[in-house]
């Protein structure tokens, strides 16, 4: 923390990061459920719970009281995160260093629910990403505050961007493109993506994202993307994909793909028309 400092420090610049973990996999998904009231909604009050019944669930999970209330719950986590940010935005203000730092906002990979985290799809690699400028460093953004941008952008992309707001030299071997600041690059067309071995399971794919398109190719097409994992199938959502795995009549065919025990060697999404 910033606030940690010596004093001899203070006067100088500043990198922190803070990892939010209201949000992450073992509060929306793996705590049995009565934990997740005492250690996380309890922190709401009544008003910004979320109402399984009115979850939106996405066409590839099935409809069911325990995906709603997994759906749900995920919300109730992304809640107190929010609140967790603005304490952190609040706290710069406090000391005076609102007016001088650049604030990124990103997660690290897609919602820890099934078919997004570690999912090379847009439900697994496209993640949220807001930069905050303060009006003096107005002039390093790509736009006006409030706006967005479709350019597309990679993690490896983070430190020559970083090394672009601060006027340093980006080396030649970072294969990263600067996004923002003065060294800002033309947009990349292509990111790409792997999935190997997750936790103790193997697995190995590879992805290509355009702005349309999402082309992934499998490897191992005898594994399926819902393979058992200790620690994923300690939530109870998981115990509701592997039973609705033993109906699969019930299903539609899209989750029917996620829940199969095989994968096509090939697969290409238009992103734009049905992501």
């Amino acid at each position: 923390h910033w606030r940690k400092r010596k004093d001899e420090e203070k006067k100088l610049p500043f990198f922190a990061v803070f990892n939010l973990m209201v949000s992450h996999q073992s509060r929306s998904m793996v705590y049995p459920y009565e934990r997740f009231q005492k250690e996380v909604q309890v922190q709401l009050p009544p008003s910004q719970r979320h109402d399984p019944a009115k979850a939106p669930i996405p066409p590839y999970y099935a409809d069911t009281p325990a995906i709603r209330r997994a759906v749900a719950r995920f919300h109730d986590c992304v809640t107190v995160m929010d609140k967790q940010a603005g304490d952190l935005l609040r706290q710069l203000k406090d000391d005076g260093l609102a007016e001088d730092t650049l604030v990124f906002f990103f997660s690290d990979h897609g919602s820890g629910l099934p078919r997004h985290k570690r999912a090379c799809l847009d439900s697994g690699l496209h993640v949220p990403l807001l930069v905050r400028f303060p009006k003096k460093y107005a002039h390093l953004a790509p736009g006006k505050p409030g706006s967005t941008t479709d350019r597309l952008v990679s993690f490896v992309d983070f430190p020559p961007t970083l090394l672009s707001l601060l006027g340093l030299p980006v080396p030649d071997y970072m294969q990263g493109k600067p996004f923002l600041g003065p060294k800002t690059t033309n947009p990349r067309r292509y990111v790409h993506a792997a999935r190997d071995r997750v936790d103790e399971a193997y697995d190995f794919a590879r992805a290509t994202r355009d702005k349309q398109w999402l082309y992934v190719r499998t490897l191992r097409p005898d594994l399926g993307f819902n393979q058992p994992t200790y620690y994923s199938d300690l939530g109870e959502v998981r115990h509701e994909f592997h039973r609705l795995a033993q109906k699969p009549d019930v299903l539609t065919p899209a989750q029917r793909a996620y829940i199969a025990p095989t994968r096509p060697i090939e697969a290409l999404y238009d992103c734009q028309a049905d992501p």
